[in-house]
């Protein structure tokens, strides 16, 4: 059978679930039926964001970039250790300050160890980085 027989109009977009053009493309008959799961998504979006490196992937079930809510650098690290316990211990040591051994960025630049209470805002990213020692 070729498409000729078959007809144009069994491949249009309404008989694929696609309901509307928007400015971007074709918006789904799902996204359109559940606006808020869309919602949700963009809102995520605008989270900071935790880089993980390998090595402390341990604990966060091997999960390299997390969306967390926080105020600040701090409170993004224990909003991690929350949900993935363990993770804390890695990079803060008893007294609440950054280990030794333990870099941290935000946006890319570096952050001096005193600055765990610096402010992050949406779409900020922080990065963890692990010293490499040797000889």
């Amino acid at each position: 059978m070729t498409l000729d027989q078959i007809g144009a109009a069994d491949f249009s977009p309404r008989s694929l679930g696609i309901s509307r053009v928007s400015k971007t493309g074709y918006t789904s008959a799902f996204e359109q039926s559940f606006p808020r799961l869309k919602s949700t998504r963009e809102r995520r979006a605008a989270l900071p964001i935790l880089e993980v490196p390998s090595r402390y992937r341990v604990p966060t079930r091997g999960e390299a970039r997390i969306d967390v809510g926080g105020g600040t650098v701090r409170e993004c690290i224990t909003e991690v250790e929350r949900r993935f316990p363990g993770f804390q211990e890695l990079i803060l040591d008893t007294a609440g300050n950054q280990k030794r051994f333990v870099r941290l960025f935000l946006n890319g630049e570096a952050l001096q160890r005193d600055c765990l209470d610096m402010d992050v805002v949406e779409k900020d990213t922080i990065t963890i980085m692990a010293s490499a020692a040797g000889g």
